[in-house]
């Protein structure tokens, strides 16, 4: 066991370094060291006050990415490419019409990493999507958002789970002023009483408290032509009155593609050849909305809830060919031809009442009740013909009909006796039921 310690210790070096923006130090760039297998997080730390950081590195192993909002990340596999400055450079990128020449605090705490975006210039004009494409530990890939270096995320609003699907998260984040936001929180090694799954993190987004009373919206739309036409939209609405206030988003989108692909298989010995001609055109359609709710009964006590309908619709056609012949011959000896219609349809419901009590100064109480529903109808028809035939030799058709309904109830107390030694305690019910 010495031995096996000993030798590990030895695989990683001590990296250290200076961040800067060729002009000044970058305080608060974070430094993440992920596997190169599978790019899972293995440790992570930020810079200090004068820019500097160091990190243990296994380079057969590992590689590291240096990041910072506002700044082009830089990504490291080997040592030898890594010098003792990191120079920055400014993303360019337009996030629509604000050109990202700004930087924002990075604090790093005990399991979180947290960046104050308020009055940002990358929050100008932009929704909460865009500001994360530009936040350290965040992989945004289209329209899948997910923290680097973890399986899953879960998405909480103001330190409360939102129970959002994917889909849902996707048209919330888009719907969402990023102006709005007072700081992102990337929580990184959550504990036990986040509840989360195997190396699952949490972006936890905390919104700005707006003093302005009444109403306050705003609205996008985007067309874009492509081979096909995609478009969408999304609105947000903000309501303050007194101690009662509402949030609220809806959001759209269309989107269509294509692709044709042709693949040759050659059987030398066996002097034969196939080839596979597929066609292939996905549909998809999502829609939803978000409504939160929020009134503060007194100093110590809040009332809230948060309704979430979201819906999504994919339709695939896809035609393959596929010509058996003998090798270096042109003339097919038979076809086979095969039609794979799918039609998938999800309908997700998930609504939330919770209660906030500050018993005393040391405690508080949390009460939470969740509802999600989901309906899924999935249907994927396969047909088979030989030689161009107009009727299907055989014909597999799949049908996936499932409604799932799910009921929990959670009551927490937390009692603080120092910052570093804190008791929770609390009971959780939750029940499911499924019809096929």
């Amino acid at each position: 066991m010495i031995e096996s310690m000993f030798s590990t210790t030895l695989a990683q070096t001590i990296i250290k370094g200076h961040v800067t923006d060729g002009k000044l130090p970058l305080v608060g760039a974070v430094i993440t060291c992920l596997d190169k297998q599978s790019n899972q997080l293995t440790r992570g730390g930020i810079t200090d006050k004068d820019g500097n950081f160091n990190i243990n590195v296994d380079w057969n192993k590992e590689w590291i990415r240096v990041s910072y909002v506002g700044y082009k990340s830089r990504d490291f596999w080997e040592q030898k490419h890594l010098s003792d400055t990191i120079r920055m450079d400014i993303e360019n990128t337009q996030l629509g019409e604000v050109t990202v020449q700004a930087k924002s605090i990075v604090t790093q705490k005990e399991d979180r990493l947290v960046f104050h975006v308020a009055n940002s210039l990358l929050t100008k004009g932009n929704n909460a999507m865009q500001l994360l494409r530009f936040t350290p530990m965040m992989k945004i890939e289209g329209n899948q958002v997910n923290i680097l270096g973890k399986n899953g995320m879960q998405l909480y609003i103001n330190g409360k789970k939102s129970s959002l699907s994917a889909t849902a998260i996707q048209g919330y984040l888009q719907s969402l002023p990023a102006e709005k936001i007072n700081r992102i929180e990337i929580i990184t090694t959550p504990g036990s009483e986040y509840r989360t799954g195997i190396n699952e993190g949490i972006l936890n987004i905390i919104l700005k408290k707006d003093e302005t009373q009444g109403w306050k919206g705003l609205i996008q739309l985007n067309d874009e032509q492509a081979y096909y036409n995609i478009a969408g939209g999304n609105i947000y609405l903000d309501y303050q009155k007194g101690k009662f206030s509402l949030s609220a988003s809806g959001y759209g989108n269309r989107s269509k593609t294509t692709q044709k692909l042709i693949e040759n298989y050659d059987y030398i010995i066996d002097n034969l050849q196939n080839e596979l001609q597929t066609s292939e055109t996905k549909e998809f359609r999502t829609g939803g909305g978000y409504v939160n709710l929020n009134y503060q009964i007194n100093q110590n006590q809040s009332l809230g809830g948060m309704l979430d309908i979201s819906y999504g619709k994919t339709i695939k056609e896809q035609n393959t060919h596929t010509l058996y012949r003998q090798y270096r011959q042109t003339d097919p000896d038979s076809t086979l031809y095969t039609q794979n219609n799918q039609d998938n349809k999800d309908w997700i419901i998930t609504a939330n009442l919770n209660y906030r009590l500050q018993t005393n100064k040391k405690g508080k109480l949390a009460v939470d009740v969740d509802y999600v529903h989901a309906d899924k109808n999935n249907q994927m028809p396969i047909s088979y013909f030989r030689n161009e035939n107009t009727v299907p030799d055989q014909i597999y058709q799949q049908l996936t009909d499932e409604t799932t309904n799910s009921y929990t109830t959670k009551i927490e107390y937390e009692h603080t006796f120092t910052p570093m030694n804190k008791l929770k305690a609390g009971v959780e019910s939750y029940l499911l039921a499924i019809v096929r």
